[in-house]
Protein backbone atom coordinates (compact mmCIF):
# COMPACT_ATOMS: atom_id res chain seq x y z
CA UNK A 1 0.00 0.00 0.00
CA UNK A 2 0.88 3.90 -0.52
CA UNK A 3 1.42 5.99 2.46
CA UNK A 4 1.71 9.96 2.11
CA UNK A 5 4.84 11.70 4.37
CA UNK A 6 4.39 15.17 4.80
CA UNK A 7 5.87 18.01 7.64
CA UNK A 8 5.73 21.54 8.61
CA UNK A 9 8.49 23.77 9.21
CA UNK A 10 9.05 27.10 11.95
CA UNK A 11 12.03 29.43 10.29
CA UNK A 12 13.37 31.83 12.85
CA UNK A 13 15.49 34.56 11.07
CA UNK A 14 18.31 35.47 13.28
CA UNK A 15 19.76 37.72 10.49
CA UNK A 16 22.96 35.93 10.40
CA UNK A 17 21.77 32.40 9.96
CA UNK A 18 18.50 30.59 9.76
CA UNK A 19 17.13 28.12 11.91
CA UNK A 20 14.71 25.87 10.33
CA UNK A 21 12.48 23.39 13.22
CA UNK A 22 11.10 21.07 11.56
CA UNK A 23 7.93 18.57 12.36
CA UNK A 24 7.21 15.43 10.70
CA UNK A 25 3.12 15.13 10.25
CA UNK A 26 3.42 11.58 8.58
CA UNK A 27 0.80 9.20 10.44
CA UNK A 28 1.91 5.95 8.81
CA UNK A 29 6.21 4.97 9.31
CA UNK A 30 8.80 4.70 11.62
CA UNK A 31 12.06 5.56 9.78
CA UNK A 32 13.09 9.04 8.72
CA UNK A 33 15.64 10.74 5.77
CA UNK A 34 15.96 14.57 5.85
CA UNK A 35 17.86 16.34 3.08
CA UNK A 36 18.26 20.18 3.84
CA UNK A 37 19.37 20.91 0.37
CA UNK A 38 21.97 22.66 1.16
CA UNK A 39 24.70 20.19 0.82
CA UNK A 40 25.35 19.00 4.82
CA UNK A 41 24.95 15.32 6.16
CA UNK A 42 20.78 15.80 6.27
CA UNK A 43 18.95 13.98 9.90
CA UNK A 44 17.28 10.73 10.57
CA UNK A 45 15.36 12.36 13.19
CA UNK A 46 11.61 12.54 13.41
CA UNK A 47 11.37 16.71 14.04
CA UNK A 48 14.88 17.74 13.31
CA UNK A 49 16.52 20.82 13.60
CA UNK A 50 18.55 22.51 10.87
CA UNK A 51 20.76 25.84 10.49
CA UNK A 52 21.66 27.66 7.54
CA UNK A 53 24.32 30.09 7.66
CA UNK A 54 24.47 31.20 3.75
CA UNK A 55 21.67 33.01 1.60
CA UNK A 56 19.98 30.85 -1.29
CA UNK A 57 16.71 28.69 -1.70
CA UNK A 58 17.10 25.38 -0.30
CA UNK A 59 14.83 22.58 -1.15
CA UNK A 60 13.89 20.14 1.92
CA UNK A 61 13.47 16.90 1.15
CA UNK A 62 11.66 14.25 3.52
CA UNK A 63 11.73 10.39 3.03
CA UNK A 64 9.35 8.23 5.34
CA UNK A 65 10.13 4.42 5.33
CA UNK A 66 7.64 2.15 7.36
CA UNK A 67 10.28 -0.75 8.84
CA UNK A 68 7.79 -3.00 8.90
CA UNK A 69 7.28 -3.35 4.70
CA UNK A 70 3.29 -2.60 4.83
CA UNK A 71 3.81 0.53 2.89
CA UNK A 72 5.73 1.88 0.17
CA UNK A 73 8.41 4.56 1.11
CA UNK A 74 6.64 8.23 0.61
CA UNK A 75 8.36 11.94 0.13
CA UNK A 76 7.54 14.96 -0.13
CA UNK A 77 9.68 18.63 -0.57
CA UNK A 78 9.58 21.74 0.59
CA UNK A 79 11.65 25.40 -0.35
CA UNK A 80 13.38 27.39 2.04
CA UNK A 81 14.22 30.84 1.18
CA UNK A 82 16.93 32.46 3.02
CA UNK A 83 17.73 36.01 2.49
CA UNK A 84 20.62 36.71 4.20
CA UNK A 85 21.44 40.30 5.75
CA UNK A 86 22.24 42.83 3.45
CA UNK A 87 25.58 44.24 3.44
CA UNK A 88 27.35 46.62 2.23
CA UNK A 89 30.77 46.25 -0.32
CA UNK A 90 32.67 49.34 -1.46
CA UNK A 91 35.15 49.03 -4.00
CA UNK A 92 37.69 52.23 -4.61
CA UNK A 93 40.67 52.53 -7.10
CA UNK A 94 43.46 50.79 -5.80
CA UNK A 95 45.66 53.21 -7.48
CA UNK A 96 45.92 56.79 -5.85
CA UNK A 97 43.45 59.39 -8.25
CA UNK A 98 44.72 62.87 -8.93
CA UNK A 99 42.71 66.16 -8.21
CA UNK A 100 40.08 66.99 -10.59
CA UNK A 101 40.29 64.17 -11.91
CA UNK A 102 36.75 61.89 -11.90
CA UNK A 103 37.24 58.84 -9.67
CA UNK A 104 34.67 55.73 -10.26
CA UNK A 105 33.10 54.33 -6.93
CA UNK A 106 30.57 50.94 -7.29
CA UNK A 107 29.25 48.46 -5.31
CA UNK A 108 28.10 45.10 -5.72
CA UNK A 109 25.52 45.10 -3.01
CA UNK A 110 21.81 45.02 -4.27
CA UNK A 111 19.60 47.20 -2.36
CA UNK A 112 16.52 49.90 -3.11
CA UNK A 113 18.81 52.65 -1.52
CA UNK A 114 22.36 54.20 -1.46
CA UNK A 115 24.03 56.77 0.97
CA UNK A 116 27.47 57.77 -0.23
CA UNK A 117 29.80 59.96 1.61
CA UNK A 118 32.95 60.81 -0.11
CA UNK A 119 34.59 62.35 3.47
CA UNK A 120 35.61 65.80 1.73
CA UNK A 121 32.55 68.01 3.45
CA UNK A 122 31.12 68.30 -0.05
CA UNK A 123 29.97 64.95 -1.90
CA UNK A 124 27.23 63.03 -1.19
CA UNK A 125 25.66 60.39 -3.77
CA UNK A 126 22.71 58.22 -3.83
CA UNK A 127 23.36 56.46 -7.24
CA UNK A 128 24.75 52.32 -6.89
CA UNK A 129 27.72 53.30 -8.72
CA UNK A 130 28.55 57.24 -8.64
CA UNK A 131 31.96 58.82 -10.21
CA UNK A 132 33.04 61.86 -7.89
CA UNK A 133 35.89 64.63 -8.47
CA UNK A 134 37.57 65.72 -5.40
CA UNK A 135 39.04 69.34 -5.63
CA UNK A 136 41.69 68.80 -3.26
CA UNK A 137 44.47 66.79 -2.39
CA UNK A 138 44.39 64.38 0.61
CA UNK A 139 43.32 61.10 2.24
CA UNK A 140 39.79 60.59 2.21
CA UNK A 141 37.36 58.25 4.25
CA UNK A 142 34.69 57.16 1.84
CA UNK A 143 31.46 55.90 3.93
CA UNK A 144 28.82 53.78 1.88
CA UNK A 145 25.19 52.89 3.34
CA UNK A 146 22.90 50.65 1.59
CA UNK A 147 19.13 50.26 2.94
CA UNK A 148 16.70 47.10 2.35
CA UNK A 149 13.14 47.50 4.66
CA UNK A 150 13.38 43.59 3.49
CA UNK A 151 16.45 42.77 4.96
CA UNK A 152 16.77 41.56 8.39
CA UNK A 153 19.12 44.13 9.51
CA UNK A 154 17.20 47.08 7.28
CA UNK A 155 21.00 48.80 6.57
CA UNK A 156 24.43 48.05 6.79
CA UNK A 157 27.52 50.23 6.05
CA UNK A 158 31.44 50.20 4.65
CA UNK A 159 33.88 52.45 4.93
CA UNK A 160 37.27 52.45 2.68
CA UNK A 161 40.11 55.46 2.27
CA UNK A 162 41.21 57.00 -1.56
CA UNK A 163 44.10 59.10 -1.31
CA UNK A 164 43.99 62.28 -3.78
CA UNK A 165 47.14 63.18 -5.13
CA UNK A 166 46.99 67.35 -5.97
CA UNK A 167 48.40 68.04 -9.48
CA UNK A 168 51.06 68.75 -11.09
CA UNK A 169 52.10 72.64 -11.50
CA UNK A 170 52.19 73.70 -14.96
CA UNK A 171 52.38 77.54 -14.69
CA UNK A 172 55.28 79.13 -16.68
CA UNK A 173 56.51 82.30 -17.79
CA UNK A 174 57.08 83.69 -20.93
CA UNK A 175 59.73 86.95 -20.83
CA UNK A 176 58.55 88.81 -23.83
CA UNK A 177 55.07 87.43 -25.44
CA UNK A 178 55.93 89.76 -28.53
CA UNK A 179 58.65 88.40 -30.52
CA UNK A 180 60.90 89.24 -33.33
CA UNK A 181 61.93 86.28 -35.57
CA UNK A 182 64.87 84.40 -34.29
CA UNK A 183 64.84 85.95 -30.84
CA UNK A 184 65.05 83.26 -27.89
CA UNK A 185 62.01 82.75 -25.91
CA UNK A 186 62.81 83.43 -22.10
CA UNK A 187 60.77 80.60 -20.78
CA UNK A 188 60.39 80.22 -16.90
CA UNK A 189 59.30 77.16 -15.16
CA UNK A 190 60.74 75.24 -11.76
CA UNK A 191 60.19 71.23 -12.33
CA UNK A 192 59.47 71.03 -8.39
CA UNK A 193 57.30 67.79 -8.49
CA UNK A 194 59.99 65.62 -10.59
CA UNK A 195 57.46 65.10 -13.36
CA UNK A 196 57.93 64.54 -17.36
CA UNK A 197 57.85 67.27 -18.99
CA UNK A 198 56.59 68.11 -22.77
CA UNK A 199 56.87 71.70 -24.32
CA UNK A 200 54.89 72.57 -27.75
CA UNK A 201 55.63 75.58 -29.41
CA UNK A 202 52.65 75.85 -32.18
CA UNK A 203 54.84 75.19 -35.06
CA UNK A 204 55.05 72.09 -35.09
CA UNK A 205 58.09 71.57 -32.48
CA UNK A 206 58.09 69.06 -29.32
CA UNK A 207 60.50 68.90 -26.58
CA UNK A 208 60.72 67.12 -24.07
CA UNK A 209 62.41 67.11 -20.23
CA UNK A 210 63.71 70.56 -20.47
CA UNK A 211 62.99 73.08 -17.47
CA UNK A 212 63.73 76.06 -20.13
CA UNK A 213 64.43 74.91 -23.80
CA UNK A 214 65.86 77.23 -25.73
CA UNK A 215 63.82 77.90 -28.29
CA UNK A 216 63.15 80.72 -31.33
CA UNK A 217 60.70 81.20 -33.88
CA UNK A 218 61.71 81.53 -38.00
CA UNK A 219 58.37 82.54 -39.41
CA UNK A 220 55.97 85.31 -38.38
CA UNK A 221 52.69 84.51 -36.94
CA UNK A 222 50.67 84.02 -33.06
CA UNK A 223 51.56 80.36 -31.53
CA UNK A 224 50.78 79.06 -28.46
CA UNK A 225 53.51 77.85 -25.90
CA UNK A 226 52.27 74.53 -23.99
CA UNK A 227 53.60 73.10 -20.73
CA UNK A 228 52.24 69.50 -20.35
CA UNK A 229 53.31 68.35 -16.66
CA UNK A 230 53.18 64.42 -15.96
CA UNK A 231 53.90 63.10 -12.77
CA UNK A 232 55.19 59.78 -12.08
CA UNK A 233 51.52 58.78 -10.63
CA UNK A 234 50.05 59.75 -14.25
CA UNK A 235 48.39 62.93 -12.84
CA UNK A 236 48.54 65.73 -15.67
CA UNK A 237 48.63 69.20 -16.15
CA UNK A 238 48.59 71.58 -18.83
CA UNK A 239 49.60 75.29 -18.99
CA UNK A 240 49.36 77.39 -22.78
CA UNK A 241 50.79 81.19 -23.18
CA UNK A 242 50.19 82.97 -26.75
CA UNK A 243 53.02 84.98 -28.20
CA UNK A 244 53.47 87.13 -31.39
CA UNK A 245 56.24 87.36 -33.57
CA UNK A 246 56.22 89.92 -36.24
CA UNK A 247 59.33 91.07 -37.77
CA UNK A 248 59.33 93.90 -40.70
CA UNK A 249 61.89 92.85 -43.53
CA UNK A 250 62.70 94.73 -46.32
CA UNK A 251 64.88 94.82 -49.33
CA UNK A 252 65.50 96.68 -52.25
CA UNK A 253 68.06 98.12 -54.53
CA UNK A 254 68.71 102.07 -55.01
CA UNK A 255 68.24 103.48 -58.61
CA UNK A 256 71.03 105.32 -59.18
CA UNK A 257 74.56 105.43 -57.34
CA UNK A 258 77.56 108.12 -57.84
CA UNK A 259 81.36 106.44 -57.54
CA UNK A 260 83.00 109.46 -57.61
CA UNK A 261 84.94 109.56 -54.44
CA UNK A 262 83.04 112.13 -52.55
CA UNK A 263 81.79 109.73 -49.70
CA UNK A 264 77.88 109.62 -50.79
CA UNK A 265 76.22 107.69 -52.11
CA UNK A 266 79.76 106.02 -53.88
CA UNK A 267 78.59 102.00 -53.54
CA UNK A 268 75.75 100.22 -54.69
CA UNK A 269 74.99 97.94 -51.99
CA UNK A 270 71.39 96.01 -51.37
CA UNK A 271 69.85 97.82 -48.48
CA UNK A 272 66.95 96.49 -46.32
CA UNK A 273 66.83 94.08 -43.28
CA UNK A 274 65.99 90.71 -41.44
CA UNK A 275 66.88 89.45 -45.06
CA UNK A 276 68.19 85.57 -44.98
CA UNK A 277 69.66 85.29 -47.86
CA UNK A 278 69.76 87.08 -51.40
CA UNK A 279 72.07 87.47 -54.82
CA UNK A 280 72.24 90.74 -56.56
CA UNK A 281 73.61 90.34 -60.02
CA UNK A 282 74.15 93.68 -62.28
CA UNK A 283 73.79 93.49 -66.26
CA UNK A 284 75.10 96.11 -68.88
CA UNK A 285 73.12 96.88 -71.73
CA UNK A 286 75.00 94.42 -73.74
CA UNK A 287 73.44 91.58 -71.19
CA UNK A 288 76.96 91.02 -69.82
CA UNK A 289 77.27 90.76 -65.92
CA UNK A 290 79.58 93.52 -64.36
CA UNK A 291 78.60 92.67 -60.62
CA UNK A 292 77.24 90.18 -58.89
CA UNK A 293 76.90 89.63 -54.67
CA UNK A 294 75.27 88.19 -52.08
CA UNK A 295 77.02 90.05 -48.83
CA UNK A 296 74.92 92.96 -47.79
CA UNK A 297 78.12 94.31 -46.74
CA UNK A 298 79.39 93.96 -50.12
CA UNK A 299 78.34 96.38 -53.00
CA UNK A 300 79.41 97.62 -56.16
CA UNK A 301 82.16 100.10 -56.59
CA UNK A 302 81.24 100.64 -60.55
CA UNK A 303 84.31 99.18 -61.95
CA UNK A 304 84.09 96.30 -64.83
CA UNK A 305 87.31 94.27 -65.02
CA UNK A 306 89.46 96.63 -63.07
CA UNK A 307 88.45 99.92 -64.74
CA UNK A 308 85.85 102.53 -63.93
CA UNK A 309 82.52 101.84 -66.02
CA UNK A 310 81.34 104.69 -67.60
CA UNK A 311 77.85 106.31 -67.17
CA UNK A 312 75.25 104.04 -67.97
CA UNK A 313 71.81 102.35 -67.13
CA UNK A 314 72.03 98.69 -65.46
CA UNK A 315 69.95 95.89 -65.20
CA UNK A 316 69.88 94.41 -62.03
CA UNK A 317 68.19 90.86 -61.02
CA UNK A 318 67.60 90.31 -57.49
CA UNK A 319 66.63 87.23 -55.67
CA UNK A 320 66.00 86.84 -52.33
CA UNK A 321 64.33 85.19 -49.22
CA UNK A 322 63.54 87.48 -46.01
CA UNK A 323 62.66 85.76 -42.44
CA UNK A 324 59.15 87.00 -42.34
CA UNK A 325 58.58 84.34 -44.83
CA UNK A 326 58.54 86.04 -48.53
CA UNK A 327 60.44 84.93 -51.71
CA UNK A 328 61.43 87.72 -53.75
CA UNK A 329 62.42 85.87 -57.27
CA UNK A 330 64.01 86.92 -60.12
CA UNK A 331 62.87 90.53 -59.40
CA UNK A 332 64.25 93.00 -62.26
CA UNK A 333 65.29 96.79 -62.10
CA UNK A 334 66.67 99.71 -63.76
CA UNK A 335 70.34 101.14 -61.57
CA UNK A 336 71.61 104.17 -63.01
CA UNK A 337 75.82 105.00 -63.13
CA UNK A 338 76.38 108.71 -62.56
CA UNK A 339 80.12 110.80 -62.53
Amino acid sequence: DDMSASFTQIEDNECEELEAAFTNTTLIGDTYDWDFGDGSAGSTDENPTHIYTAPGTYTVTLTVTDSQGCFNPATTTSIIAYDGPIEAVLSIPDVDECSDAPVQFSTDSQAPYYIWDFGDGIGTASEQNPVYTYTAAGTYTVNLTVIDSASCNISSSSQATVTIIDQPDADFTVGNPNLELYEVVELGFSNASNANLEWTFGDGTVINDEEQPPFFYNQNGSFEICLTVTTPQGCENIACSQVIVETESTIGVPNAFSPNGDQANDILFVKGENIEWFTLKVFNRFGELVFETDDQNVGWDGKYRGKDHEMDVFVYLLNAKLLDGRLIENMKGNVTLLR
